[in-house]
Formats: structure tokens, sequence, C-alpha cells
């Protein structure tokens, strides 16, 4: 991967890294509560796990189909960003803003509804 290329790549990273932290956070903001490992090391197996047990919290199920997006389209920029490394293609790149972005208004969505929904109790 040249330099430049090179550059992008962890600029991608930085950025799926950051949508991760995000959701961590807003798991922990959920009518019961869910602790994600903060390694995003870990994130592809806790983001699964999560959409496994999304179905159990006590909430809308707009709410849950913002946090289901949010997260869906994190693993799509994880996977995207992993194929990246290993085959570059410039284009790609756009995929996977195009999914941070599209993952980072789901989950604004969802926090905006959990923190005033926790305003109220």
């Amino acid at each position: 991967m040249a330099d430049e290329n090179n550059d992008e790549h962890e600029t991608m990273g930085s950025q799926i890294a950051l949508l991760y932290i995000v959701i961590v956070l807003a798991c922990r903001i959920l009518p019961i509560p869910v602790e994600l490992p903060r390694e995003t090391s870990a994130g592809e197996a806790a983001i699964r796990r999560l959409l496994d047990i999304l179905d159990e919290q006590p909430m809308p199920d707009e709410q849950k189909a913002h946090l289901s997006m949010a997260c869906a389209f994190w693993l799509s920029a994880q996977d995207l960003h992993q194929l990246n490394a290993a085959n570059w293609q410039g284009t790609r790149q756009y995929q996977i803003a195009a999914n941070l972005m599209a993952g980072e208004g789901a989950i604004t969505e969802f926090s905006e509804w959990a923190m005033g929904n926790r305003s109220n109790e």
C-alpha cells in the first residue's frame, strides 16, 4: 500500500474506531445497559452479540432499528476496511465513508431518544 493510501487507510481506521466507541457509550444508556469491550479488536464479536440480544431491550422498535442500523453500518465499514488492507481499492474508501456517515446518523437518532428517555426517569 503506497504511503498516501496508507494514510487514508489509517484515517478510516480511526473513524471506524470512533464510531465503535460511540456505540459502546450508547449501549451504556440502553434501558438495560450493555457493556461492550472498549477495544475495537473485540468489536466485531461484541457488535454481533449485541444484535442478537437487542430484541430483549424494552424500547420502541424504531429505536431498536436505529441502534441495529448503526451496528450494521459499523460492521460493513469494518469489513470493507479489512478488505482494503488486503487489496487496496481507492473507491472502497467512499463505501467505508458512506457506511460511517449512515452509522453516525443512526446512532445519533438513537442517542437523542435514549438521553431524552433517560431524563424522564
